[in-house]
């Protein structure tokens, strides 16, 4: 689904891998076995190797994990690591036709597409550091040793060196097509791996794998992101697209769980001395922009150019958020009128952000391309002020002090007074929650805790027409210990269905019942369905639980509908000139 396979960016090219996997994962085998016997002539080697479709898992060993940046919190509450690890010997399983976006099955919660995280002989303590949060795209496997992976996985490519795995995969994007903005794309599926791989002190990348399967999404913006990580990894190492079923298992790679980063308040991440002593955003974003830079050129007419954007042309979202009178701001600043969606490419867009001195504008995702802006450039936006800090926090403020360009946010006309007040968390102790308490007063109700979240399952018989397939036979799986939570501890007696029920906890909203023995279903029906879930956080070493309202808290027409620059406002636009 991604445009752009078999493209040359500069001296490293991307890989597209084959439609028929079995035929390119055979090649690829023997070219891969040629080179590890020095032959000179991999081609020819290769054809004359026999392969048997299983030498990809003799190079697998016990898998090894190690924290890349140990000790860091960059959550905005609750959370004690930063979940970027450094792992040898595992494999990643693309699920997208297992979990598709569009699921017609009775009872089932589309999702999007997950991807599976497949370890081997992993101990008790490392399979604990590999807490995934059911909302993200990863949910991970252990298994206890390579004949069981032999059974688990039927083929499967080997990467041999370092790899970097980046992919699309916060929950906006997964949900909601209109949501797979470049936006989220930024925030949430690239700082972080940009500062990994810019302080990882990594001694040389062999490939770069980008799996963009999340979403349908819009093939616009899913292009916008392939083509930027293609002009970064230019600067890297050979980029791989990965399939849809595909399983690449790995020497080593580098892999990061953290998903969501849009809305902070707080933004650890994108303040000083977080990652760890001397950590800053400021050179990881001099190098994303640099980078870009040189992958594109210089523009064809350098300078500092005024220019406005007012999301004019509409598009096909139904949050228009145009600005009514940006033709007044660009007569009187002489600004020139551009219209993101009119740029055929990322060159295009990159060149006229390259030349600009003075963006004048509105809300929206295409704050992202201020990562192209020279240091000392000036960004100025039109919106119900009040409203966009309070919905979206302050995560652009440190990013464009990051990059040196100065943001100014103005309120537009007939904004409304003080919004309402977030719709954050009110935290609980874990056993006070009403999750706890109110499954603990019914018989055929039960509350089950693990570090992440509360779940409640209640038992209804098998529908007769229950015809469901299974997402997963549990009884193969290594599982995590248990905790010594009082919340489930009525199924000490019965540990079969308390793991049952919390590695289909680790499938967030894919797994929507299990059957009580061995197996966990999408939908509905197949005994014990997951009621409802809670996110669960650690204070000082203890529990506690978020009660939060679901429902919107602030006016979506002051963040969704168009708006009008004040006289004040554009006067000053115009002295932003001199």
């Amino acid at each position: 689904e991604i445009v752009g396979s078999g493209h040359s960016l500069g001296s490293h090219p991307v890989h597209p891998r084959h439609q028929d996997h079995m035929q390119y994962l055979d090649l690829h085998n023997r070219m891969i076995e040629a080179r590890l016997q020095g032959i000179a002539s991999l081609e020819e080697q290769a054809l004359a190797v026999p392969f048997d479709g299983r030498q990809w898992i003799d190079q697998m060993r016990r898998s090894q994990v190690e924290h890349v940046f140990p000790g860091a919190s960059i959550e905005e509450e609750g959370f004690s690591q930063v979940s970027v690890f450094r792992l040898e010997h595992v494999c990643i399983r693309d699920l997208s036709y297992t979990t598709e976006f569009s699921s017609d099955h009775h009872g089932a919660v589309p999702a999007g597409r997950r991807l599976e995280l497949i370890t081997l002989g992993l101990d008790a303590h490392e399979m604990t550091m590999l807490t995934t949060n059911p909302e993200a795209r990863f949910v991970v496997t252990h298994l206890a040793d390579l004949a069981a992976l032999g059974r688990f996985v039927s083929n499967a490519t080997y990467s041999p060196g370092l790899s970097l795995f980046w992919y699309d995969g916060h929950k906006a994007s997964t949900r909601c097509h209109d949501c797979s903005n470049i936006d989220h794309h930024v925030q949430d599926d690239a700082i972080l791996d940009w500062a990994t791989y810019f302080y990882g002190n990594f001694s040389q990348v062999s490939q770069i794998v980008v799996n963009l399967q999340a979403s349908e999404g819009q093939r616009p913006v899913k292009n916008w992101f392939l083509n930027l990580i293609k002009a970064i990894s230019n600067q890297v190492a050979p980029l791989e697209q990965m399939q849809k079923e595909e399983v690449i298992c790995f020497e080593d790679v580098v892999l990061n769980f953290h998903s969501h980063n849009t809305n902070c308040r707080q933004c650890k991440l994108y303040q000083d001395d977080t990652l760890f002593k001397g950590y800053s955003l400021k050179p990881v974003l001099d190098f994303v922009r640099s980078t870009v830079w040189r992958a594109f050129g210089s523009p064809a007419m350098p300078g500092k150019c005024v220019v406005a954007y007012g999301r004019q042309s509409g598009g096909s979202s139904n949050k228009r958020r145009q600005w009514l009178n940006m033709e007044d701001a660009a007569h009187v600043t002489g600004a020139t009128i551009i219209d993101f969606r009119q740029f055929e490419t990322l060159k295009d867009e990159v060149h006229a952000m390259m030349s600009v001195g003075l963006m004048l504008t509105v809300v929206g995702a295409h704050l992202a391309a201020v990562l192209f802006l020279a240091p000392g450039a000036t960004w100025v936006e039109v919106s119900c002020l009040n409203s966009v800090l309070l919905q979206w926090g302050n995560a652009w403020q440190f990013i464009f002090a990051a990059l040196g360009v100065y943001y100014i946010q103005r309120d537009g006309d007939g904004c409304p007074g003080t919004p309402q007040s977030p719709n954050v968390c009110s935290w609980l102790p874990q056993m006070r929650h009403p999750l706890v308490e109110i499954a603990h007063t019914y018989n055929f109700e039960v509350s089950v805790c693990d570090s992440t979240h509360i779940c409640t399952f209640r038992w209804r018989d098998p529908r007769a027409d229950f015809a469901g397939v299974a997402l997963e036979n549990a009884s193969l799986l290594q599982h995590k210990p248990f905790s010594n939570s009082k919340c489930d501890a009525e199924f000490e007696s019965s540990p079969i269905l308390r793991t049952l029920f919390r590695r289909c906890m680790e499938w967030g909203e894919d797994c929507q019942s299990v059957d009580g023995t061995s197996l966990i279903y999408r939908m509905t029906g197949a005994g014990w369905d997951k009621l409802s879930c809670a996110r669960v956080a650690h204070f000082d070493g203890q529990p506690w639980a978020c009660f939060e309202a679901q429902i919107w808290r602030v006016d979506r027409q002051a963040l969704d509908g168009s708006v009008v620059a004040s006289s004040i406002t554009l006067t000053e636009m115009s002295r932003l000139l001199r």
